[in-house]
């Protein structure tokens, strides 16, 4: 891999991770969605501690401590919607583990931090 190529990869690390602490910070709006979403087709699930570096997970980090309050109510409506808790336990996902969701009609995905 070249300079250049590493560089770029390393952009798209942090973009992805920047994304991702916009999304936690974004949690409140969030859990209103998915406690409104009746019906659920597919619940995935992303470990943080698998989809990035170190570096990345410490921005990730820092978001969910800047956001602690909104992380505590994504995860509240994740309990409080049977088919995306069921979907979430079935994958063995503790729940206090959530940190972010992203939804379309349909599908969520569940980022944890475990």
């Amino acid at each position: 891999m070249t300079e250049g190529e590493s560089a770029r990869q390393a952009a798209a690390e942090v973009s992805e991770a920047d994304r991702l602490a916009h999304l936690v910070a974004e949690n409140a709006n969030n859990a209103s969605s998915l406690r409104k979403m009746f019906v659920v087709n597919e619940v995935r699930v992303k470990n943080i501690r698998k989809e990035f570096p170190k570096r990345e997970r410490e921005v990730i980090r820092e978001a969910v401590t800047l956001n602690q309050e909104e992380v505590d109510e994504l995860r509240n409506a994740v309990q409080s919607n049977s088919p995306v808790f069921r979907r979430a336990s079935e994958q063995l996902v503790d729940v206090s583990k959530v940190i972010a969701a992203e939804m379309t009609e349909s599908d969520v995905v569940l980022y944890v931090d475990e």
